[in-house]
């Protein structure tokens, strides 16, 4: 059989066998329910606890400072534009206007090219994906040293740049998620506070580069600092160079569980490779058949896409009520230190069996609603950096668990298809429904009502939880077993036969 082997004392499925089972399923019969989604084996998941014992140790926290250090420097393009590109955008006289827009048109393409994260390991394993798409961002940094008007910046720098941006990131929590069960949360935990490293060890160093050498010359440092990602990809090692080898003998009557294979050893010329990552992108849709994939990826989009602009505006809302450059600077100081402090205190919180992803979720984001919604009321300073500093907390919850929601909904084999499909939708919404803000806004002619608006799509992100299915007996302990780090595998009526 091509997509099996035996590797030592266990059988290793190819990428294709491993992932859904449904090369040529089109002519099965559907199930009336989403039990297609996932089927179990017992038998191999019993034998999958002794498999996994060697997590949450060894090497998974080097992978985990790994993709810290992924996490970081990825996020410094979003959390840093402003401090890292607004001095020669300034000399090419680039209105407020067009600034906006060329970055909020980046975080739409980072959205949807992220939908290629999932088929792009699938074929090429996280190691060559990292690396490539590391080389290609520090390219896109690279160039904006020599842009010479907007339109070339963006097309150079903030297409090619920002579609690296959250295929990165995604990669770099799906990893850790493989590599532990127990401190799995934690472990994210840590590799999420990257967003929090750039905000307060990238941005000063930027603007010491600056001070040193042109703006156009800091880019250029920035851009080799980022190859620090490709030496980070090195330690993304497949997971069974790291797993206890358990002698034991496969009988008839029990399948060996498979190690997920995350590197394609196929040959083929280019046009081959890319018809296989369209049809892989192609195939993930049919995820979107179930329900909950639904919702969770608009839950996570409405999130991603409204705290983004939160940010954003609330320097512009402060401002046109007359508050000072320093006062600015206080609110969202206090801001950013209460996100830190929500992210250090979740990756404790998030370890007690009591609180599970989605009600922490649901916690974190409707205290960013109640946060910006109290922010748009408040009548002093005080007040507003009060509420404000709650929204930052609700927005270190819900940065967290960004890719943890996905992986107690739909299972660690479905995590990465699923945070492929968020991005996807959240690309959409980047392009759809956020121009409603700024037509809301120059309707209004206030700010504070713009965020308002944002703030009631966070509480309809918190509502379409109480519409999420309950899930079938078969896919909730697909759910259980998976979180405890059990490999998945179909059952034994979809299994190819030797």
């Amino acid at each position: 059989m091509k997509d099996q082997c035996y590797k030592d004392e266990f059988v290793v499925l190819s990428q294709e066998t491993a992932r859904g089972w449904d090369g040529d399923d089109e002519d099965e019969e559907e199930e009336s329910s989403e039990d297609w989604l996932w089927e179990i084996d017992e038998e191999v998941n019993a034998y999958g606890n002794k498999e996994n014992e060697v997590f949450d140790d060894g090497w998974g926290w080097v992978v985990t400072f790994a993709s810290f250090v992924i996490y970081t420097l990825a996020s410094m393009f979003t959390n840093c534009f402003g401090v890292l590109f607004s001095g020669f955008l300034l000399e090419l006289h680039t209105s407020s206007t067009k600034i906006s827009e060329i970055f909020n048109l980046a975080l739409a393409v980072s959205s949807l090219f992220s939908f290629l994260a999932e088929p792009l390991v699938n074929q090429y394993g996280w190691r060559r994906v990292t690396f490539t798409t590391s080389l290609v961002y520090s390219a896109g940094l690279a160039s904006s040293s020599l842009a010479s008007s907007a339109s070339f910046f963006f097309i150079f720098t903030m297409m090619t740049s920002g579609m690296c941006i959250l295929i990165l990131e995604v990669i770099a929590q799906h990893t850790v998620s493989i590599y532990f069960t127990r401190q799995r949360r934690l472990a994210t935990c840590i590799v999420t506070l990257g967003t929090c490293a750039s905000q307060v060890l990238m941005t000063p160093f930027i603007t010491y580069l600056q001070g040193e050498v042109s703006s156009r010359g800091a880019t250029l440092i920035l851009a080799a600092t980022v190859l620090n990602c490709c030496v980070a990809a090195m330690f993304l090692h497949p997971v069974e160079w790291h797993r206890k080898r358990h002698h034991l003998v496969p009988t008839k009557s029990m399948e060996v569980p498979f190690t997920l294979p995350l590197q394609s050893n196929k040959t083929s010329s280019a046009s081959e490779s890319f018809i296989r990552l369209l049809k892989g992108s192609m195939k993930n849709l049919q995820y979107l058949r179930s329900p909950r994939i639904i919702i969770i990826s608009l839950v996570l989009a409405c999130n991603t896409s409204s705290l983004v602009n939160i940010w954003a505006i609330v320097p512009f809302a402060l401002k046109t009520q007359g508050y000072s450059s320093q006062d600015v600077a206080l609110c969202l100081s206090v801001a950013g230190l209460c996100n830190m402090a929500s992210r250090l205190g979740n990756g404790v919180i998030s370890c007690w069996e009591t609180f599970s992803v989605q009600k922490l979720y649901i916690i974190g984001s409707a205290t960013s609603a109640i946060g910006i919604i109290g922010f748009c009321w408040g009548s002093d300073l005080f007040w507003k950096t009060t509420m404000f500093g709650l929204c930052g907390l609700g927005n270190g919850t819900v940065s967290t668990l960004y890719s943890l929601v996905a992986l107690e909904a739909a299972g660690l084999n479905m995590q990465l298809p699923v945070l492929s499909l968020a991005g996807l939708v959240t690309g959409f919404w980047f392009l759809l429904v956020d121009p409603l803000t700024g037509l809301v806004r120059d309707s209004s002619g206030s700010y504070s009502v713009c965020l308002e608006v944002l703030g009631c799509f966070l509480l309809a992100s918190v509502a379409l939880w109480f519409f999420l299915p309950t899930p079938s007996s078969a896919s909730r302990l697909h759910s259980q077993l998976d979180i405890e780090g059990h490999p998945l595998v179909p059952s034994s009526k979809n299994r190819p036969s030797r």
